[in-house]
């Protein structure tokens, strides 16, 4: 039976934890795997009552300041050499640590592949300059990675010289748990509604809103239409 183990520590909100819960689900019906899974404390609110129940294979851990991501680190490095698992899987990364098994990590950094200056026409802070720098070196900690579209496994392969034998493509889906419930009702407005489904991150660029809506207006004059956000209201501005 193989043992994996699954690292949710670099996640905070929006898909990547979609696809952490939607995947940690499959995990909880699979018999031919020995799993165990290490997630930040955030994330305990949002998963399913029956994987939190399950304290034998999953661990929380804080994740608020250095001082955990390094505490994290160790408790990571630990697990892998208490278990010995056969696989770590980082769901979305850089992973915090450099695992002694083979590391597969799924990236979801476009910032990395794309000149975000050009792409996305707004100045980016030294520290994100710095901070960009130091996720391309803990990148190349992972053994395997997994994208989501051919185009990323192009931009990975070639922008940060990774072998592109080594990135596999698995493409999104809907996440099963939204069938547990029910559609939300229709709102009444009769707008033609435009669902941008986000979490707040710079890279997202959803500054650009209201020029895209500008140009809406101008081009198409008797559109009536509204922009239909899943921001939390505490995100950055």
């Amino acid at each position: 039976m193989m043992k994996l183990l699954v690292d949710c520590m670099p996640l905070s909100t929006g898909g990547g934890v979609q696809v952490a819960i939607a995947f940690l689900d499959g995990l909880s019906r699979r018999r031919d795997i020995d799993w165990s899974a290490v997630l930040p404390a955030g994330m305990k609110s949002v998963m399913p009552a029956n994987l939190v129940a399950d304290g034998r294979r999953i661990t929380f851990l804080a994740k608020s300041s250095l001082v955990d991501i390094l505490r994290a680190n160790r408790c990571l490095h630990a697990i892998v050499q208490a278990d010995n698992p056969d696989v770590v899987f980082t769901v979305f990364g850089p992973a915090y640590f450099k695992a002694n098994a083979p590391h597969l990590v799924g990236f979801a950094l476009p910032n990395l592949i794309y000149d975000r200056d050009g792409v996305l026409h707004r100045d980016f802070r030294a520290i994100d300059r710095i901070a960009d720098f130091a996720r391309r070196a803990m990148v190349r900690w992972a053994d395997y990675f997994v994208v989501e579209t051919e185009t990323v496994r192009h931009r990975l392969a070639k922008g940060l010289g990774i072998d592109d034998t080594r990135i596999s493509v698995i493409g999104n889906s809907v996440n099963p748990l939204l069938e547990r419930h029910p559609p939300e009702p229709v709102p009444a407005s009769g707008r033609f509604g435009i669902l941008v489904p986000s979490a707040y991150y710079r890279h997202k660029n959803l500054e650009i809103l209201p020029e895209i809506a500008a140009l809406l207006v101008r081009h198409a004059p008797g559109l009536d239409f509204e922009f239909r956000l899943t921001l939390d209201p505490t995100s950055a501005p």
